[in-house]
């Protein structure tokens, strides 16, 4: 499929400069052939993809790149929206975590693991609705014949499974699930549950591979209360959840199917409207933020430029008085 100018439509467009030291040819081929073989409306699309291609910056410098072209998701990724806001109401991130897992589970149908879940690659479009985006990293892990074991110890070191830590033999499946269960966490707390799930040098996913709960969720309630949560703002049935996705035995992990059956998941979601409007007033305080942080920046550069100029004058009056 060829672009038409006339179709007055932006496109994202994933740039990666031929003959730079990360340019990976194998690599990304495998992410458009994945791209190409999943179909779900909630993912990003891909539109066309040109291996090697001219690309003219506007200085009129150019240079040769491989480009794949996707729809645009235009209302940013959930992770600006965390960091600005902070967590979501309940209600809001069970909306959101339910649109995950479905979209997820119809990756899965087709074979494919993502392997690199986490908040920035969940994307908002014009709607709202959530998508699945960069598969980058994806692989099939299943076929015909059941599960392929992967080996590549790949994806976001803060969202590792602790089978990747292990470099051993994964179900990329679970992987994808684990994923899931530290974005929620995410969602709904604010903050990250450890700072990497390897029970040899972190004691607090050590509790959830010990299977001993309470000190960790206690632990949680006072960094949420220090917050300003309400006391017992976690639910018994939200923990029940976590404590089975960040499961330390990866066929002990909740498969997808059972969390679409566990009670949280199927709790009170904000409707339609008020979803969009939560979402669109949270999109509002990013771009806030945004601009905020860009007029720093550029507050910040003058300030530097200023003391260079300075120092070179400093510099001239030395020279010129000796």
């Amino acid at each position: 499929m060829a672009l038409e100018p006339s179709q007055n439509k932006y496109y994202a467009i994933k740039i990666i400069k031929r003959g730079h030291p990360a340019f990976n040819l194998k690599n990304i081929r495998k992410e458009v052939e994945t791209l190409s073989t999943i179909n779900h409306e909630n993912i990003v699309n891909l539109v066309e993809f040109f291996e090697s291609t001219e690309y003219i910056k506007k200085n009129q410098r150019s240079y040769q790149v491989a480009a794949i072209v996707m729809d645009l998701v235009e209302n940013g990724d959930v992770f600006n929206y965390l960091a600005v806001g902070g967590r979501f109401p309940e209600e809001l991130a069970r909306s959101c975590f339910r649109s995950l897992i479905e979209t997820l589970e119809g990756v899965h149908n087709q074979g494919i693991a993502h392997r690199d879940l986490k908040l920035e690659n969940l994307l908002f479009d014009a709607e709202f609705n959530m998508k699945i985006g960069d598969f980058e990293l994806a692989a099939q892990y299943k076929n015909e014949e059941g599960l392929i074991p992967l080996k590549d110890q790949c994806g976001t070191p803060e969202y590792f499974a602790p089978e990747i830590h292990y470099k051993v033999p994964y179900d990329g499946a679970a992987v994808d699930v684990f994923n899931c269960g530290i974005i929620l966490f995410l969602m709904v707390c604010g903050f990250q549950a450890f700072e990497r799930a390897d029970p040899r040098k972190d004691k607090k996913y050590l509790c959830f591979a010990k299977k001993n709960y309470g000190p960790v969720w206690e632990y949680y309630e006072k960094c949420l209360i220090k917050c300003h949560a309400p006391t017992n703002f976690l639910s018994e049935e939200f923990k029940d959840l976590i404590n089975g996705m960040f499961a330390y035995q990866p066929d002990e992990r909740l498969t997808l199917e059972q969390i679409k059956a566990h009670p949280w998941y199927n709790g009170d979601v904000v409707d339609e409207k008020t979803r969009k409007r939560k979402l669109s007033e949270l999109k509002a305080n990013v771009e806030t933020e945004l601009k905020r942080e860009k007029q720093r920046e550029k507050e910040k550069k003058k300030v530097m430029k200023r003391q260079q100029q300075l120092a070179c004058f400093s510099g001239f009056r030395k020279m010129t008085v000796s």
